[in-house]
């Protein structure tokens, strides 16, 4: 039994991710205190009834969302509202590689590795879905964007299939998109 306060978790193999928060404290030059901050946690699950945290990486912001895929953990961030890309090649030594800053809380995220279009991330916020290229993990790029601001949409979550974009909307049906 493991006792920590997660926000999300992936499984890929024997390993879950853990999306966290981190407690740093510190002290010197009179001052004292501490701060939380985000983590990506790497937990070996290979014994169920023992699991161990194997690895660690400090991450911007408190991420609710986790979907690893390949090598790379992708995290959104509903505090800075972004996405995070960690190499988790090596699980006992996770190492951040990318970051994305964009409007709007993430509410949904889903990575697809396509063989015509490589790897593309999709985040669903209150502004709309943001389309990120994640072929090149040290820099994610924004390649596309749907802005729902001027709607009733509010889009929650995305799952992508086959270039179709399904999301579903807080305030209304299920919207599909030809992305």
């Amino acid at each position: 039994k493991l006792e920590i306060g997660a926000w999300a978790v992936d499984v890929v193999g024997n390993y879950a991710y853990l999306s966290s928060e981190s407690l740093i404290k510190y002290s010197g030059k009179g001052s004292a205190g501490a701060l939380l901050s985000g983590s990506l946690l790497v937990v070996d699950i290979t014994t169920p009834s023992c699991p161990a945290v194997v690895g660690h990486a400090c991450i911007p912001g408190k991420s609710s969302i986790i979907q690893v895929v390949g090598n790379h953990a992708y995290l959104a961030s509903h505090v800075t509202p972004s996405v995070t890309i960690v190499d988790v090649s090596v699980p006992t030594s996770p190492k951040p590689t990318g970051f994305l800053h964009f409007a709007g809380n993430p509410t949904g995220l889903h990575v697809v590795d396509s063989p015509t279009e490589g790897k593309r991330a999709y985040v669903t916020g209150a502004h709309g879905i943001h389309i990120i290229d994640v072929n090149d993990p040290d820099n994610p790029t924004q390649i596309g964007f749907y802005d729902s601001a001027d709607t009733s949409e509010y889009p929650r979550d995305v799952f992508v299939r086959d270039g179709i974009a399904y999301v579903p909307d807080s305030y209304g049906p299920l919207l599909i998109f030809d992305v």
